[in-house]
C-alpha cells in the first residue's frame, strides 16, 4: 500500500495533533510506504529528521497557510503524476479542500483524521469548507466518540467514520525506575501538561478547585508543563500571565510551578515523578477536548488520572479503573475526586496500574499503527468493489 499524507500539522511544529501525526507515520511503515506533503521547517529544525526508503517528507520554500496551500496542491499533482498511490489521507480537515482536489485528479480514495476542534471551529469560511468537503471522503477517521459524532453532524454518513484513538510509544515509559528529586521530597505532586489552551481549565481549575485542595493536602505542588499556544491557528489568548496573577492573588506561590516548554525527557520524568495528573477540562464555545493524549500518558506511567467527562475525554479514561471523572465545571466533586486519590495512596497505585495495563494492550503505538492500516486496507477493499 502506498500513502500520501496532506498535513499542516507535522513537527517540528508542537502538540498533540503534530505528534500524532508523526508517529503514525512511523508506525504505518511496517505496513505501507508514505509520503508526506508536510508545512514548511527551517533547515535548523530539520536537523533530526530521519529519512527512510519507504518515508519521504516534502515540505514548502516559505512559511504560512497561503503557500501551504498552493505548493503542496503542485507538490501534490507532480507526485501523483510520476508514481501510483492507492489512497490520500488528510492530516486533519483543515486541508480536506487539498486531498478533494488531489483526489479527483489521480482518481483516489480519501480518508480523512478528525480530532473535534478541527470539525467545529466556527469561522463561518471554515465551516463552508468542512460542510462542503469532509462528507466528499470515502472514509474518517476519528480519535474519539466525541470526534466521531461532531463529523456526523456536519453530514459526513455514520457509516463511514470508524474511530481509532491515538497512541503512546509505551516503549518510553518501559522503566519504572525513576527517582523523585530531593526537591519534590516530602510534596505530593499534581501534574497537569499541555498546550495552555482556555479549554483545559487551568486558570479556573486554580481559582476554584486548588485552595481546597491545598487546605486538605497543605504539601500539595501543582506543577503546570505548558506554554500559551502561539503557533496555534485558533488559540491566540496569553493565559499564562493570568495564571500566574490568579496565583499570586490566592497567595499560592509555594504550591504552584508554571514550568513551560519542557523536552520529552523532562516530561516523561514528570510523569513519573507526580502522584495523580489532572486535566481540568472546561467547556469553550466553539473548541472542544477530542482525546486527551496526555492522559494515556500518564497512564502508561502508571499514574491515576483526573479528569472531567467532556468531549474526547470518556475515550482516554476508564472512569473508576484508571482514573476518575466528574462532570466538567463541578469544582467541588473535582476537588473532591484529587483529594480521594492524594490521601490513597494505595487507590491511586491500583489505578495507575491498571491504567498502564490498558495503555500497553490498546494504546502502544505499533498496535495503533496496525489497526490503522488494517481500517485502511478494509476501507479501500470496499471503495475498490
Amino acid at each position: 500500500m502506498r500513502i500520501l499524507l496532506v498535513t499542516w500539522n507535522y513537527p517540528p511544529k508542537m502538540g498533540g495533533m503534530e505528534m500524532m501525526l508523526s508517529q503514525l507515520v512511523e508506525n504505518l511503515l511496517p505496513h505501507a510506504e508514505v509520503d508526506v506533503l508536510a508545512p514548511h521547517a527551517a533547515p535548523s529544525d530539520l536537523g533530526l529528521e530521519k529519512s527512510k526508503p519507504n518515508k519521504q517528507i516534502i515540505r514548502p520554500s516559505r512559511d504560512g497557510l497561503r503557500w501551504f496551500f498552493l505548493s503542496t496542491l503542485f507538490s501534490g499533482l507532480q507526485l501523483l503524476g510520476r508514481q501510483p498511490y492507492d489512497v490520500i489521507i488528510a492530516g486533519s480537515t483543515l486541508v480536506t479542500p487539498l486531498t478533494y482536489l488531489l483526489g479527483r485528479f489521480a482518481k483516489l480514495p480519501t480518508v480523512v483524521n478528525v480530532y473535534g476542534l478541527d470539525v467545529i471551529y466556527p469561522h463561518p469560511l471554515y465551516q463552508w469548507i468542512v460542510r462542503t468537503f469532509l462528507p466528499r471522503a470515502d472514509g474518517v477517521f476519528a480519535i474519539s466518540q466525541a470526534a466521531k459524532e461532531a463529523a456526523i453532524q456536519q453530514g459526513v454518513s455514520p457509516e463511514r467514520v470508524s474511530i481509532i484513538s491515538p497512541g503512546v510509544n509505551f516503549a518510553e515509559f518501559a522503566n519504572l525506575d525513576f527517582q523523585k528529586p530531593k526537591e519534590l521530597d516530602g510534596r505530593l505532586i499534581l501534574l497537569s501538561a499541555g498546550r495552555l489552551a482556555k479549554r483545559k481549565g487551568i486558570l479556573q481549575f486554580i481559582s476554584h478547585s486548588f485552595p481546597a485542595i491545598v487546605k486538605a493536602c497543605p504539601n500539595v505542588l501543582f506543577l503546570v508543563v505548558g506554554e500559551n499556544p502561539t503557533l496555534s491557528l485558533t488559540h491566540k489568548e496569553d493565559l499564562r500571565t493570568q495564571i500566574e496573577a490568579e496565583v499570586h492573588r490566592l497567595g499560592l506561590e509555594k504550591h504552584v510551578q508554571l514550568l513551560g516548554r519542557v523536552d520529552r525527557k523532562q516530561l516523561i520524568q514528570l510523569y513519573h515523578d507526580c502522584d495523580v495528573f489532572v486535566l481540568p477540562a472546561i467547556k469553550v464555545a466553539g473548541d472542544m477536548e477530542g482525546f486527551g493524549i496526555v492522559l494515556i500518558e500518564a497512564s502508561a506511567a502508571a499514574k491515576a488520572v483526573v479528569s472531567t467527562r467532556l468531549g474526547g475525554i470518556p475515550d482516554a479514561v476508564a472512569d473508576g479503573e484508571s482514573g476518575l471523572l466528574v462532570e466538567a465545571e463541578s469544582w467541588d466533586n473535582l476537588s473532591t475526586a484529587i483529594i480521594k486519590l492524594l490521601q490513597n495512596e494505595s487507590l491511586r497505585q491500583q489505578m495507575g496500574q491498571f491504567g498502564r495495563q490498558r495503555v500497553q494492550t490498546e494504546f502502544d503505538w505499533p498496535i495503533v499503527g496496525r489497526r490503522y492500516a488494517e481500517k485502511l486496507a478494509n476501507l479501500l477493499a470496499k471503495v475498490v468493489t
